[in-house]
């Protein structure tokens, strides 16, 4: 009898403890989900594939139990808080609308909710108003880092500068997580193309790539930043390339070297010839034999190397890269590179006391001159400056038989009367003398030395832009040549 109350006490105790223990995990089920969710997330942020991939059942199993929960839970503020976080960590408004509908949120925590529904569903303006003067401080780390954020997003385009501020507050508050890695992520940018702070956009960078090298946006994170880097002129300069080299150490080779092969390019398009060869170079020394990115750090560094001393070995190592290695847009750099090395090589190659050959003074020579050497293009220009200051501003050269006499040709462009001559004004953006000098080349292009038709003429500085059309030109009083091909 005896041993039946003591088994009868000790299933009753057991009983007792069990409800207890039931009664615990009711009260704060909830919370220890949100609490799993950021966990979660924090190893997201540092390449936890998967973590990843679990995060939607996480996020799923919330929504769950807020849809299963009593109403009543919601009265404590550490629950309704909870649901804050979820909702702001990625969760459904819908289910947080729900909340509050059934009218248990504290007043505070509603608008909170309200304002976190509004920036979820995109309305900025909403959201700026019911929680953009809320202090994060004051709400714990764990909402706190999560609402310095947002407001930082909605601060964006009002005050830069606060925006910022808040997103190192973020940083502060939930340090190692995915909002520190959202955080510092988009202050990088916000530093580089807002504020145009060259240092300190370098400085968080090499943080982000230190502590988030594995994060699943590192890739997209690195892009970025090598637009911005070139956007910024920091790839102009030979001198910032070893602090280049240091922010990218803990990035992985495959990133390291697309890199370098962006910042060689743009310096090569941009004319920064020594820093696209050092950038090349490093980049050949992360790439695989015989592989396309070997292909491409060759034809950066080549074609740099082609405009200085070193032009011979450029010019080689031009002519031995083959194109179908390299993308399309980096086959047309190939086949203009290669031009331009020769062309560089052949001047060199001409003694310094032989002079080069003086500019035709036949019309048609010049003509012939102005459409076949578009790159070199100054002996044809001066040829036209000759023949604009010997036969007036509008009128062509006159063709003459062996007797001396003028050939007439009807049909033909041959200049405009001498009335049109005084009314014409220069073309908008042009002086007197640079609209002398196309109406000259202009009257050249219209002669029958030059069949296919010339549709514009530009003059820049040096340069000379034609452009061609399939059929032949039709005499017009302004001097442009009709076209319709």
């Amino acid at each position: 009898m005896r041993e039946r109350r003591i088994l009868f006490t000790l299933v009753a105790g057991a009983l007792m403890l069990a409800g207890s223990a039931r009664g615990e995990d009711a009260a704060e089920p909830f919370v220890q989900r949100v609490v799993k969710l950021q966990n979660v997330q924090a190893a997201i942020a540092q390449g936890d594939q998967a973590a990843y991939a679990a995060q939607p059942k996480i996020l799923r199993e919330i929504s769950d139990a807020i849809s299963a929960a009593k109403p009543e839970i919601w009265r404590n503020s550490r629950e309704s808080r909870a649901a804050i976080i979820y909702l702001l960590s990625g969760g459904q408004p819908r289910i947080i609308m729900r909340l509050i509908e059934s009218g248990t949120v504290p007043q505070d925590d509603e608008k909170l909710m309200r304002g976190a529904i509004a920036y979820q569903l995109g309305h900025e303006a909403e959201a700026r108003h019911l929680i953009g003067e809320v202090d994060p401080k004051a709400l714990g780390p764990a909402l706190g880092g999560q609402l310095a954020f947002v407001q930082s997003i909605l601060l964006t385009t009002i005050d830069l500068n606060k925006a910022i501020g808040l997103l190192d507050l973020a940083r502060l508050m939930m340090p190692g997580g995915l909002v520190e890695e959202a955080a510092l992520r988009r202050e990088v940018f916000l530093v580089g193309e807002g504020a145009h702070d060259a240092d300190k956009f370098m400085a968080l960078g090499a943080q982000y790539l230190g502590r988030f090298p594995k994060s699943p946006y590192a890739d997209n994170f690195l892009k970025n930043f090598t637009t911005t880097l070139i956007r910024l002129r920091l790839a102009e300069e030979v001198g910032n390339f070893p602090k280049i080299e240091a922010t990218t150490q803990a990035v992985d080779r495959d990133a390291r070297r697309a890199l370098f092969l962006a910042i060689a390019r743009a310096a090569l398009v941009g004319g920064k010839v020594a820093m696209a060869d050092v950038a090349a170079t490093k980049a050949l020394t992360l790439a695989a034999a015989d592989s396309a990115d070997e292909a491409r750090g060759k034809l950066y560094q080549a074609a740099a190397r082609s405009l200085t001393d070193q032009h011979e070995a450029g010019l080689a190592q031009l002519q031995a890269i083959d194109p179908k290695k390299l993308p399309s847009r980096d086959q047309a750099l190939l086949a203009a590179a290669r031009t331009m090395a020769r062309h560089v090589y052949e001047k060199t190659a001409v003694a310094p006391e032989t002079a080069p050959p003086a500019p035709p003074n036949d019309s048609a020579a010049a003509t012939i001159l102005l459409a076949r050497v578009p790159h070199d293009s100054q002996p044809a220009l001066s040829a036209s400056n000759a023949l604009y200051n010997r036969r007036g501003r509008f009128a062509r050269p006159r063709e003459r038989s062996k007797r001396g006499e003028p050939i007439r040709r009807p049909g033909w462009f041959s200049g405009i009367s001498r009335r049109a001559q005084r009314r014409r004004r220069p073309e908008p953006g042009r002086r007197r003398g640079e609209q002398g000098r196309l109406d000259a080349a202009r009257g050249l292009l219209g002669g029958r030395f030059f069949r296919r038709c010339v549709i514009s003429v530009r003059i820049r500085g040096p340069r000379i832009r034609l452009r061609r059309a399939r059929r032949v030109a039709r005499p017009t009083r302004s001097g442009f040549a009709d076209c319709r091909g």
